[in-house]
């Protein structure tokens, strides 16, 4: 189970802007609607990096396919030296028990598959939820309560859904 119930692609406005390429979020946007778009003969390069270190080689790929490879290019060896830093820098301190909320209105945090669960291990964390074997579960309080975590993280994403 994932994240499917994400936000909602604006097919009609998607359309109007006649894209040479849509980039999609495997798991977060809606399939159904990701598959009408290559129905209509739109190409859609559909990714998902679950680790920090896909996100360089992602970066070359969405710009060879959008025809600035030379700029991805550099933007990923930056990305990668950048990388680099911040392993070196946080690799050796013990790791702090994080919690990560993504939305205000539920309780729903990442597993250790995710990418933002690798980007907290990079940062010298420890996701408290890692070994759930969904990649976006909903948990309860009394759970984050349970595994009592030394840093809380919320996404803050609480703007995007209705009161």
């Amino acid at each position: 189970m994932t994240c499917s119930y994400w936000l909602s692609l604006d097919l009609e406005t998607i359309i109007a802007l006649h894209p040479d390429l849509i980039v999609a979020w495997q798991s977060g946007n809606p399939a159904g609607q990701i598959e009408r778009l290559r129905e209509l003969g739109f190409p859609v390069f559909a990714t998902e990096p679950r680790r920090i270190g896909d996100v360089p080689d992602l970066m070359e790929r969405i710009g060879r396919l959008a025809g600035t490879g030379k700029v991805a290019m550099k933007a990923s060896q930056e990305f990668r030296r950048h990388h680099a830093q911040l392993r070196n820098r946080y690799g050796k301190h013990p790791a702090a028990r994080v919690f990560y909320q993504i939305l205000d209105a539920s309780v729903l945090t990442i597993n250790g598959e995710h990418l933002i669960s690798d980007v907290i291990r990079l940062c010298g964390g420890q996701n408290v939820f890692a070994d759930l074997p969904i990649l976006t579960p909903q948990i309860g309080i009394e759970a984050v309560l349970q595994k009592n975590p030394e840093v809380i993280l919320v996404s803050g994403m609480k703007s995007l859904w209705p009161e």
